[in-house]
């Protein structure tokens, strides 16, 4: 509905910085942009100075619009825990990294209570 309406990025998304968390992010990336793109996030396998037994995925937001939408960040995944046997990854633990995953995500597109305050009228543009 109108309530999550988004206005879609006009030009070529630019990362500003050269990492997002411990990611980095490419020379062509800082210099052209992404073009077609609404949000950018890198996705990192953390290592063991990330990652602690039972770690969760965690996400970060590196770059903001002028109206303090993220538009790009990374998201750090620790696959150690994950339970394999015969070379295989059974369908719960799948289940709950997908879940994890999708909710950092949203947390990311804005469903997160520190976002809120950026929220803006639809109508008016204000907060």
């Amino acid at each position: 509905g109108e309530a999550l309406k988004i206005r879609p990025v006009m030009r070529n998304i630019v990362p500003h910085l050269s990492t997002c968390g411990k990611t980095s992010i490419s020379e062509h990336h800082r210099t052209n942009g992404v073009a077609e793109a609404d949000l950018l996030i890198y996705v990192e396998l953390g290592d063991e100075s990330t990652c602690v037994p039972n770690s969760m995925p965690k996400i970060n937001i590196c770059h903001f619009d002028q109206n303090m939408r993220p538009l790009v960040g990374s998201l750090t995944l620790c696959l150690d825990d994950m339970e394999v046997q015969d070379d295989q990854v059974d369908k719960k633990e799948i289940q709950i990294h997908i879940a994890q995953i999708s909710q950092l995500v949203g947390r990311f597109l804005g469903l997160s209570p520190s976002l809120f305050k950026f929220f803006r009228s639809p109508e008016t543009g204000r907060l």
